[in-house]
C-alpha cells in the first residue's frame, strides 16, 4: 500500500467533515487524523429533556414531545427513561419561545415553553374508574379497560369531566352489536368538539376478518344509549373512511368521531330513511384521515421502543409510522384477547 494515495473522508457527530488524501502519510507508523468541532450547535439547535409521571417521578416512556417552528412541525418520542432530544431546523438563539406540548396514554398532556423548562411532569389520568377525567384545552390520552380515548389539543375550549364506561354487555344481539365483545360508553359532560377525536374499542375477532371495518363488511355504530344501540334507534355509522387502523391481533379499532355515546360493532345495514346512514367504503366522504395524521397523533403507541430517533421531518416521520402502522400492534396491549362470554340470548 505504501506509495499508493487514497481519498480519505471521516464524519462524526458534532465535527465538520474530514476530508483529504493520504499523501505524505506515514503508513508504518500510523497517522493522525485531526477533526474540528463544530462550537455551540448541538446545543444551539437542540433541546433535550425528560417526560416524568407526577406521582411517581419515573420517566414515562413513549411520551411524545410535539411542537411547531417556523412553520415546520416537529415530534419526537422519548425512550424508556422518559428522554428525548428535539433537533431543530433553527438555532434556538433566533427564537424567544417555544411552546410545546407532551402527551402520553394514560396522562393529561401539557403544554409549556420549552426555553423556559424543556422537563415535562404529567398527571395520570384517575384511578378510580367510577370518578371521572378533567380534561382540559391540551388534551390528553386516558385507557379505561380496552377503550382508549386520545383528545388533540385545542378541541375543548375549557375543561370538562370525562367518563369512560368500556364494559356494558352486549345483551341480545341485534345486527348493531353483533361483532362486539363488550359495548363502550364515552361522555363528555356536554362538550362541543371543536374537531374529531380518537377512539379505540373492542371488537370480536371470532366474527371479524382483517380489513372488515374499512371495507365496510363491520361497522362502528353509535347511538345516544345501550337499548337504543341495540334496538337501531338513532342509530349513526362511522363512515369507513374514518377507520385510523385495524389490530386484529388484539381485537381493536380506532377511529375519529366528533360525537361520543354508546358505541358497538355489527353487520352493515342499508338507509331506510329513520337515521341508519351507510358507512362510505374507501376515501369517500371522510376529511379527517389523511397520511400526516399517523406521524401526528398515533404514532406514541407504536414508537416508544425506536430510540433516538433524531429527525423531525414529516416526511420521514409520515413513511416510519406508515411502515409501523402495517407492521406492528399497540405495544399497550400485546396479549392477544380472547373471546368473551358477555353476549346472551
Amino acid at each position: 500500500m505504501i506509495g499508493t494515495e487514497y481519498d480519505v473522508i471521516v464524519l462524526a457527530d458534532n465535527y465538520h467533515l474530514y476530508s483529504a488524501t493520504t499523501e505524505g502519510w506515514d503508513f508504518e507508523n500510523g497517522a493522525i487524523i485531526e477533526l474540528t468541532p463544530i462550537p455551540g450547535e448541538p446545543d444551539a439547535f437542540s433541546v433535550t429533556g425528560q417526560v416524568t409521571d407526577s406521582d411517581s417521578g419515573d420517566g414515562i416512556e413513549g411520551a411524545k414531545v410535539e411542537c411547531e417552528v417556523a412553520g415546520e412541525p416537529l415530534e419526537v418520542y422519548a425512550d424508556d427513561s422518559g428522554f428525548y432530544t428535539l433537533w431543530l431546523p433553527v438555532s434556538t438563539d433566533t427564537l424567544t419561545e417555544l411552546q410545546a406540548r407532551a402527551s402520553g396514554v394514560g396522562y393529561s398532556a401539557l403544554r409549556q415553553d420549552l426555553l423556559a423548562n424543556s422537563d415535562f411532569v404529567l398527571e395520570p389520568q384517575v384511578t378510580d374508574p367510577q370518578a371521572p377525567q378533567d380534561v382540559c384545552e391540551d388534551g390528553g390520552g386516558f385507557l379505561e379497560g380496552d377503550c382508549i380515548v386520545r383528545i388533540p389539543a385545542d378541541v375543548l375550549d375549557t375543561c370538562y369531566d370525562l367518563e369512560i364506561d368500556p364494559a356494558i354487555d352486549v345483551g341480545d344481539e341485534s345486527p348493531y352489536t353483533e361483532h362486539s365483545v363488550l359495548l363502550v360508553e364515552i361522555s363528555l359532560s356536554g362538550a362541543d368538539l371543536q374537531d374529531p377525536i380518537m377512539l379505540t374499542i373492542p371488537y370480536d375477532i371470532d366474527d371479524v376478518d382483517p380489513g372488515d371495518f374499512v371495507n365496510g363488511i363491520v361497522v362502528i355504530y353509535h347511538a345516544p344509549t345501550a337499548d337504543d344501540l341495540r334496538e337501531g334507534v338513532n342509530v349513526t355509522a362511522v363512515p369507513a373512511s374514518d377507520i385510523i387502523y385495524e389490530d386484529h391481533l388484539n381485537g381493536l379499532v380506532c377511529f375519529w368521531v366528533r360525537s361520543l355515546s354508546m358505541f358497538g360493532t355489527g353487520a352493515p345495514e342499508p338507509d331506510d330513511g329513520d337515521g341508519i346512514i351507510i358507512p362510505a367504503g374507501g376515501g369517500g366522504g371522510g376529511c379527517f384521515i389523511a397520511t400526516a395524521a399517523f406521524g401526528t397523533m398515533f404514532e406514541a403507541e407504536f414508537s416508544s421502543r425506536i430510540e433516538n430517533l433524531h429527525t423531525s421531518t414529516p416526511e420521514k416521520l409520515t413513511i416510519l409510522s406508515g411502515l409501523i402502522l402495517l407492521a406492528l400492534v399497540p405495544v399497550l396491549l400485546i396479549s392477544k384477547r380472547r373471546k368473551r362470554n358477555n353476549k346472551t340470548g
